[in-house]
């Protein structure tokens, strides 16, 4: 069974199978304007996740309790789906002119990556994808975590294997942010630049990482996400008042056209932010995230 149109989605609401899940999340101090950040580091619910684990070695990543956004199990045979998101937040000063939120899930990372190193740097590949294990979709982003800040510049170079399983390698630029930020840019993007967060590596998506090397040493801990994007929101923040709150929601069988995202057992959603004017930090993050199934 699966949702494939309205009439499938009105009967799983009919029968009870839906369910809606809050989250929240306190101040996130290392938000501001021009660097997406990744949530998993402020306390709240879903808990701190710091990423780490084994340096160099992919680590997948299974969902279970308060680990990411939770969600009820469904009896075999049918097909979770998002159906809405409802986001929450306020800034810390006035003049924040919004957030942007992308809903992501998790499928594993590599931790403990050495920025003070140039040699060459190999990934261990021995555990593989979770979920999407061909690949297809998934995107790879580097986060700066565990470390002082970083230095941009340099052109460095990544060997991995696309959706297909063809080897490739390109180069990706890195960008002057803080701790627990996105930091990874296509070259020409490399010194302070903000915007899509994604390493730009051709094909229809990441399977593996094989290998790192920084030209010059961008310094601190690094750690390669492996993720599913899932859903975005762009997020009006309350420009005129300090933590004036803000609600924004998003009904996906309305604006995707009944083209929900399927969400698998074990998904580990999350959010990253990024926010916009005036360098206001997020003085705080809640909502709900509704799911169907059949």
């Amino acid at each position: 069974m699966t949702i494939r149109s309205a009439g499938d989605l009105a009967d799983a609401y009919d029968n009870g199978r839906w369910h809606i899940q809050r989250f929240f999340k306190n101040a996130m101090a290392n938000a501001g304007d021009g660097s997406w950040i990744d949530w998993a580091y402020a306390s709240g619910q879903p808990g701190y996740n710091a990423r780490v684990g084994t340096a160099n070695t992919f680590t997948p990543e299974v969902a279970i309790r308060n680990d990411a956004i939770w969600f009820p199990d469904i009896p075999a045979g049918m097909e979770r789906r998002l159906t809405g998101i409802g986001f929450y937040t306020s800034a810390t000063q006035s003049n924040q002119t919004n957030v942007e939120a992308l809903l992501y899930d998790l499928v594993g990372y590599y931790p403990l990556i050495d920025g003070d190193s140039t040699d060459l740097q190999t990934m261990d590949n021995t555990l593989t994808l979770p979920r999407y294990t061909d690949g297809v979709g998934v995107r790879a982003v580097i986060v700066n975590h565990v470390a002082p800040q970083i230095t941009s510049g340099g052109t460095h170079t990544i060997i991995y294997a696309d959706a297909d399983g063809t080897e490739r390698t390109t180069t990706f630029g890195i960008q002057n942010a803080g701790v627990n930020r996105a930091n990874s840019r296509i070259p020409s993007a490399a010194a302070g630049a903000s915007g899509d967060m994604f390493m730009a590596l051709p094909g229809r998506g990441v399977r593996n990482v094989k290998s790192i090397q920084y030209a010059t040493a961008p310094g601190g801990l690094q750690c390669i996400y492996l993720i599913k994007p899932i859903s975005y929101v762009s997020h009006r923040a309350g420009a005129d008042i300090q933590n004036s709150p803000v609600f924004t929601q998003k009904c996906l069988c309305a604006e995707e056209s009944l083209a929900l995202p399927v969400i698998p057992d074990g998904a580990s959603l999350g959010f990253f932010l990024l926010a916009n004017g005036s360098a206001r930090t997020i003085g705080g993050v809640s909502g709900t995230l509704t799911f169907a199934w059949g």
